[in-house]
């Protein structure tokens, strides 16, 4: 682990989202008391000189990751220093306390704005260099999700536990268009990189498309449990595929499945299992090059996988085999790596959109220094980091 972050309170808080901004400066993280915390890069810290002792595979990169590794302390205390290197200020540089209850979702602007959507049944507009809420969007029950418009960022739309899509003009402070979904609610939204779509996946395990102008309801397909159990899954998340050339959504839902949808036919390109997510809220989201995808599962572990997986049987090129102990199993339909964790129950798990070699000025976006970053229930973010040798 390289870092770990928390917001000193009172009160323990679960967090229950994180974002980072499209920069990747500012990573944002909502919490259930309905605070939203803004952690800056610190590209200082991340710069350091020290490096890690190289080791041969048989004598203890997982140990040394541990903490079990046996030498004496003057070793220990430099070793420490060397894996310790943080990437983000350890205090947030902003801690927003406007929300009453807890923060649902985040979506950043490509200029630096930011909406958060909470239970206390408002959307409420922020920038990084304001200390202030810039505007409030009320709403008749709590709002689960929102989003930018990913073209005209004037434009946002959000969900609502009383099942209705909405979109907003922020200039106008006015509800240009809405929908609704029947007897459910709404828990996950996303909009296709092109912004004519918006898909929103629901409380019974619908996934319904429509058209964002006007929000006219398009088409919508069905996620249901196994073939010997079909019942309704609620879907707890949907992520647009970073690749541009293909246009696919990944669904995130309560069977333990992650579905690679995609969008012009609606056809199931291939399905994720291994991991756990039967009461939770966790949705698993893309690497920034759309080569991997990662989750938080239940049994506090974290599970990867390659999106262009080659056979049953492949092998990862090892770019997180460092983090900490990954352990691999091809018999859960797909290859996957997983990664144990503390103690802690995770509520999310979430690639950085750079690495080690992108923040010292290599701009490839190569396989050394590959973060992962994790959110807990006791309120904590801890950054883990790709450190091979």
């Amino acid at each position: 682990m390289v870092q770990e972050l928390s917001v000193k309170s009172e009160n323990v808080s679960p967090i229950w989202i994180v974002r980072f901004s499209h920069d990747g400066k500012f990573l944002a993280s909502g919490a259930n008391d309905g605070s939203l915390s803004l952690w800056k890069l610190d590209i200082s810290r991340s710069q350091q000189t020290e490096t890690a002792p190289k080791e041969s595979a048989k004598t203890g990169l997982v140990s040394l990751l541990r903490g079990k590794r046996k030498t004496d302390k003057t070793n220990e205390e430099s070793d420490s220093k060397s894996w310790s290197r943080g990437v983000f200020a350890n205090t947030p540089s902003l801690v927003f306390r406007d929300h009453t209850m807890a923060v649902t979702d985040i979506s950043w602007s490509k200029g630096g704005f930011l909406l958060s959507a909470s239970l206390d049944f408002s959307v409420r507009l922020y920038h990084i260099e304001h200390q202030t809420c810039l505007c409030t969007f009320r709403h008749a029950a709590p709002v689960t999700c929102v989003r930018f418009h990913p073209i005209d960022e004037r434009l946002f739309t959000c969900g609502t536990l009383d099942g209705k899509i909405l979109q907003w003009s922020i200039e106008s402070k006015k509800v240009l268009s809405w929908n609704s979904v029947e007897k459910a609610s709404i828990t996950a939204l996303a909009h296709t990189l092109d912004g004519n779509t918006v898909i929103v996946g629901t409380s019974n395990g619908s996934c319904v498309f429509y058209d964002a102008l006007g929000l006219k309801y398009s088409t919508q397909i069905q996620v249901t449990g196994s073939k010997l159990v079909q019942r309704e899954v609620k879907i707890t998340g949907i992520e647009a595929l970073p690749n541009k050339l293909e246009d696919r959504i990944l669904i995130t839902a309560a069977d333990s499945r992650l579905r690679l949808v995609n969008v012009r036919d609606r056809s199931l390109v291939r399905k994720y299992r291994g991991h756990e997510l039967r009461s939770g809220r966790s949705f698993a989201s893309f690497s920034e090059d759309s080569l991997y995808i990662v989750v938080a599962s239940e049994d506090k572990h974290v599970y990867v996988w390659d999106t262009q997986p080659k056979n049953n049987n492949q092998q990862f090129s090892g770019m997180l085999s460092g983090v900490m102990q990954w352990q691999s199993d091809n018999a859960k339909s797909g290859f996957h790596e997983r990664v144990i964790h503390s103690h802690d129950a995770l509520t999310l798990a979430v690639f950085a959109p750079w690495t080690r070699d992108s923040l010292e000025g290599n701009p490839d976006f190569g396989e050394k220094g590959q973060f992962i970053v994790t959110a807990d229930v006791n309120g904590k973010l801890r950054v883990y980091e790709n450190i091979q040798t």
